[in-house]
């Protein structure tokens, strides 16, 4: 049961997550691909709207299908050993605080950070909390 919940959260938020930045980021493209105003008489509107978002997510699905089959080969030719990928995991989640602080010292964060609070004091902390709330502490 707690596997199938995991898995339905995580397919809700990917869906969530998904929709959301692909009309931030192709919405634009599409409303100004399917709002040209053609010269001549007023054409049937909708269909070719229509026939404008048929071809890009056609374009779309076909790009990603094509990169997702190209990395899934290299993926499958490159397989570092297991401390290499765990390495290349810990950068990565390194490169996601270091970007978070930039962002925080950007004020990006209104109202999470007080007025000259660093992000990364404040993760120390809240991790220390909660091992320490769960009996884990490491000091």
């Amino acid at each position: 049961m707690q596997a199938a919940a995991l898995l339905a959260t995580g397919l809700a938020a990917g869906l969530l997550a998904g929709t959301a930045s692909c009309t931030a980021v192709q919405g634009g493209l599409l409303v100004g691909l399917t709002d040209r105003r053609p010269s001549g008489p007023e054409p049937d509107r909708p269909a070719a709207a229509r026939m404008v978002i048929g071809g890009f997510l056609l374009g779309r699905f076909a790009a990603h299908t094509a990169l997702g089959a190209l990395l899934g080969w290299l993926g499958a030719a490159v397989q570092p050993p297991p401390a290499v990928r765990a390495a290349l995991l810990v950068a990565a989640g390194a490169a996601v605080v270091v970007f978070a602080e930039v962002l925080a010292q950007q004020g990006r964060f209104p109202g999470v950070l007080d007025e000259g609070e660093d992000l990364a004091v404040r993760l120390a902390e809240y991790v220390a909390d909660r091992l320490a709330a769960e009996g884990d502490s490491p000091v």
